[in-house]
C-alpha cells in the first residue's frame, strides 16, 4: 500500500496542535478515547493540564 497523507506518530500532540490549542473552552468538551496504557496516560496528562474535569473524560484501557 502507498503511504497515506494523514498524520503519523503519537496522537495527543496532533490533537493538541490541530484542535485543542486554539479551542476557546477545551475544558467544556466531553472526551472519549481508548488505547494502550501509555497513550491513555499521555491523553489524561494533557487533558488535566487543560483543566478538563474528570467527569468529562471516559476511556477504555487496552491491556492495562
Amino acid at each position: 500500500d502507498a503511504p497515506g497523507d494523514g498524520f503519523v506518530g503519537y496522537i495527543m500532540p496532533v490533537v493538541y496542535e490541530q484542535y485543542l490549542k486554539n479551542h476557546p473552552e477545551p475544558e467544556e468538551i466531553e472526551y472519549y478515547f481508548c488505547g494502550p496504557p501509555m497513550m491513555n496516560q499521555s491523553v489524561l496528562k494533557t487533558l488535566d493540564e487543560l483543566g478538563v474535569p474528570e467527569e468529562n473524560i471516559a476511556f477504555d484501557d487496552f491491556g492495562g
